[in-house]
């Protein structure tokens, strides 16, 4: 049988993936992704990572050829936002990474800001494309993590609508905000085919289409099998990003910290909120204790303080300082850490729910939960936190309400369903989604400890230091 392989370039991980056509996954490879962070400058070394995608990829071939497979066609997906330039001969050596704030300062006193947010329905912050294009005033050509990829494999420059709004680059409907966008084609779209070169370093069969791909937030949402209005995905990765599928048919405007942005198929479009401080904060308190960087030792230390947790106060964008953290107990810290990520997934949850639920309160009733379709699937988790099951089981009882975990595989799904099409594996999109995209394990909450939960959210919401996130938003009709 055929199978798909799918990649992704993400913010400190390089992924391969790859499924047989009957949706059975074949192999899951990834490698560390290495980055340099300096006084706010974050970037990558392209030619570490071409290395790392070289190792994954050969490793997935190898995988389907063992299991009596070939691969018929190669799908993108990667991290959005940051800076991938091309001077129209070649892509300058450092990526700038989307966490990059060097650009804080222009921002803050960008005189155009509020009038572009409003445009754009999004808003902007340091480590976006527009806002470091302008701040290295570049001429170069912006482009992303998965086009930097996908030029790797096919020698073909071009991006998909995804990306480039995402990115600021243009509004909902296409209009540029810079001079020059790259060639812009459908995400399930075929990019070009893998060249002589990518073949022989990749193991990868030379010719295959590779299609054009999507921003990891829409693979994540269309791998989860995503496919009602308001459907809702928590991405619980180094960003830490919750998104709901809204209509495209009806005129929208938002307000932060609620963005708005394009999806693969044009009928719909995805509501965001989201803080660069996920798995990253995590990792930054793992590594001033000298904890080892892995899910088992963060569940280990977690699952010490699950029923009797501190009370003292941990936010993700206003942590305790490192003398607090060198002296605070191990399992305290870690809990702290983790109450902090849940609490900040739910309050953008929230804002998702409400800002739904103002805007299509006459096409549907609202549950208790805020959102407008009662019988919707269960809010889907991805993302390298999702791996956790301490983790899972937090924020299904945060939540009030089950989870259904997609594992860490969801974003190399949703590429896997674009090259499906790419290579017209399937007749339909809908055909292709329900063969690939599979249900999760259903975590349900521990009405137990719902009640305890809540309370500790809401002293939470009390403790939180002002101006640490966004407390409200709105999506209302225009």
């Amino acid at each position: 049988m055929a199978a798909l392989i799918a990649l992704d370039a993400g913010t400190t991980s390089s992924k391969a993936a790859a499924w047989r056509l009957d949706g059975r996954l074949l192999a899951n490879h990834s490698l560390r992704t290495p980055y340099t962070a300096d006084a706010g400058r974050v970037t990558r070394r392209l030619d570490v990572t071409w290395s790392a995608f070289c190792t994954v990829i050969r490793q997935t071939v190898d995988a389907v050829h063992a299991a009596g497979e070939e691969v018929v066609a190669v799908g993108l997906t990667g991290h959005g936002n940051g800076l991938h330039l091309w001077n129209g001969c070649h892509f300058a050596p450092e990526a700038i990474g989307s966490a990059d704030m060097r650009a804080s300062q222009w921002l803050e006193t960008y005189p155009q800001r509020r009038e572009l947010e409003q445009r754009l329905s999004q808003r902007l912050y340091p480590g976006q494309t527009y806002v470091l294009l302008h701040v290295l005033a570049s001429t170069d050509l912006p482009l992303f993590s998965k086009d930097w990829l996908g030029y790797q494999l096919c020698g073909e420059v071009a991006t998909d609508f995804t990306d480039v709004a995402a990115g600021a680059l243009c509004d909902l409907y296409g209009t540029p905000t810079v001079a020059n966008l790259p060639p812009l084609l459908p995400s399930p779209a075929v990019r070009g085919y893998v060249t002589k070169q990518a073949a022989k370093e990749t193991g990868l069969p030379a010719g295959i289409p590779v299609a054009v791909g999507c921003i990891d937030l829409a693979a994540a949402v269309l791998g989860c099998g995503c496919v009602q209005k308001f459907d809702r995905l928590a991405i619980c990765g180094s960003w830490l990003i919750d998104l709901m599928l809204v209509p495209a048919d009806v005129p929208l405007v938002v307000e932060p910290p609620v963005n708005l942005l394009p999806y693969v198929f044009p009928e719909f479009r995805l509501a965001s909120a989201y803080t660069p401080h996920g798995t990253l904060a995590l990792e930054r308190l793992l590594q001033l204790r000298n904890i080892p960087a892995s899910y088992q030792a963060i569940d280990t230390a977690v699952q010490q303080v699950m029923d009797t947790p501190p009370e003292r106060f941990y936010h993700p964008e206003a942590s305790m300082n490192e003398n607090e953290m060198a002296t605070a107990a191990v399992p305290d810290l870690l809990y702290m850490a983790f109450e902090g990520i849940a609490a900040t997934h739910r309050l953008n949850l929230e804002a998702l729910a409400t800002a739904a639920s103002a805007s299509f309160c006459k096409h549907r009733p609202a549950t208790t939960t805020g959102n407008p379709a009662g019988d919707n699937r269960p809010l889907a988790v991805t993302g390298g936190l999702s791996a956790s099951a301490v983790w899972r089981q937090l924020l299904a009882d945060l939540m009030g309400e089950p989870v259904e975990s997609q594992g860490m595989e969801a974003t190399c799904r949703g590429a896997a369903i674009c090259a499906a099409l790419a290579a017209k594996c399937f007749p339909t999109a809908e055909e292709a989604i329900h063969t690939l995209a599979c249900p999760g394990l259903l975590v349900q909450p521990d009405q137990r400890r719902v009640p305890t939960m809540e309370a500790r959210y809401q002293r939470w919401l009390a403790a939180r230091p002002p101006g640490t996130a966004a407390t409200s938003g709105t999506l209302h009709n225009g």
